[in-house]
């Protein structure tokens, strides 16, 4: 099926629903009962020839990425496109690579996001959080995305890698343009010039000398450990790739869940009575409140059948993670935030070898920050109401502006 895009202010596998932003666009949900396929056009430059296809049910999302053999993570573009190959974080990334490459580079890293490494981080979320509300504290009223959902997972990425607090405003503003699909190629193509030069002088301030103070992060203990079999070039995109990822959709999800906790009172109040309702109650965050439109496209590599359609070697499949996590045969009542649901399998951090390797510390984050804030601020309200404002255009779903009053 293809369905036109055309008079829309977004494409439809970022459309969300303009009375309830939060949710997808009833158009995209119906995609479910219309076989879970549609042609689409590419939300972003197009990476060669070959058709488009979004897909919707979780069925056929985890037989996708489950199979990287048959459905590549690599993408080019034509020659001679701005900016070289199209992952946003550049040549070498794990996000444009396929086994043998990526297995390796994933067993790597693998072993800096353990559980007691994560855990270890505990402390610098806890930290972050204080002296975001510390800040708070002084305010009658505060933008929550700019004063509080952006700054802590800044911190946290920026202790994570052994990134220069003072760096934090600058990375945090390219991040954002490299996820912006409204931008024109070439200005994402410079902006990423941008960030592969500022890693490039970090990776070769450790080359150079260890012990310069940055050696405590993860790129230092990479370089350590395992930098005779990462080029530069690895190590550069990376750093990146955990750089936006590691606050970007953090960020978001922050934001995000403020907002819907602060328009229902009850659902926060069942949410943040305990550990374990919060531990749920952040898994059904995740859930409903899905950060990524879609999966970064993966490439048939031979002619195949996926929902039932005839897809051609070269086409491209791309992912709705929000619609398949709105399924009614999974999740009863989808589009209701229910706090106490039993965690299901759902989607969020993706599926296959390329589930999110932040997930524990976006779980960490999230149980933190969210009890934190509410214990100090219960009687805090969204004003003015009109002030709210959603990002469009951001490979992302998030918000650029989160008003409140305090007290």
């Amino acid at each position: 099926m293809k369905v036109s895009e055309a008079g829309s202010r977004s494409p439809l596998a970022m459309r969300r629903d303009p009375d309830r932003p939060l949710h997808p666009s009833a158009d995209l949900l119906a995609l479910d009962e219309a076989g879970g396929i549609v042609e689409v056009s590419m939300p972003m430059a197009t990476p060669g020839p070959g058709r488009t296809w979004l897909i919707t049910r979780a069925q056929d999302i985890r037989l996708v990425l489950g199979d990287p053999a048959l459905f590549s993570n690599v993408l080019h573009l034509p020659a001679g496109g701005p900016g070289g190959d199209a992952s946003p974080t550049g040549p070498g990334s794990l996000l444009g690579l396929d086994p043998p490459q990526h297995t390796r580079l994933r067993r790597l890293l693998s072993a800096e996001f353990s559980p007691r490494r994560v855990a270890g981080l505990q402390a610098a979320v806890a930290a972050a959080t204080r002296d975001a509300l510390s800040y708070l504290h002084g305010q009658d009223r505060a933008d929550l995305v700019t004063s509080f959902a952006r700054p802590i997972p800044a911190v946290v990425i920026a202790e994570l890698l052994g990134l220069p607090l003072a760096d934090r405003e600058a990375f945090c503003a390219r991040s954002a343009i490299a996820i912006d699909t409204r931008l024109p190629a070439l200005t994402r193509a410079d902006n990423r010039a941008e960030m592969e030069a500022y890693m490039s002088e970090l990776i070769g301030r450790l080359r150079r000398d260890p012990g310069d103070g940055l050696h405590d992060g993860l790129l230092g203990a990479l370089i350590a450990g395992d930098g005779s079999r990462m080029t530069d070039a690895e190590l550069i995109a990376t750093g990146n790739l955990l750089l936006l990822a590691g606050h970007e959709t953090t960020t978001s999800l922050i934001a995000q869940s403020l907002l819907l906790l602060l328009d229902f009172p009850e659902h926060r109040e069942t949410m943040l009575r305990d550990e374990a309702s919060v531990a749920s109650g952040v898994e059904e965050l995740l859930r409903y409140l899905t950060v990524f439109h879609f999966s970064l496209p993966r490439t048939a590599q031979r002619a195949t059948v996926v929902a039932g359609t005839p897809i051609a070697a070269g086409d491209r499949i791309l992912c709705s993670f929000p619609v398949a996590n709105r399924d009614a045969s999974r999740y009863p009542g989808p589009d209701e935030f229910q706090p106490s649901r039993a965690a299901g399998p759902h989607l969020a951090f993706g599926h296959g070898i390329h589930y999110c390797l932040g997930a524990p510390l976006a779980r960490l984050e999230m149980r933190t920050v969210l009890p934190a804030f509410f214990e100090s601020f219960p009687e805090a309200e969204i004003a003015p109401r009109s002030g709210v404002r959603y990002r469009t255009g951001s490979l992302t779903f998030g918000l650029d502006a989160l008003p409140v009053t305090l007290r």
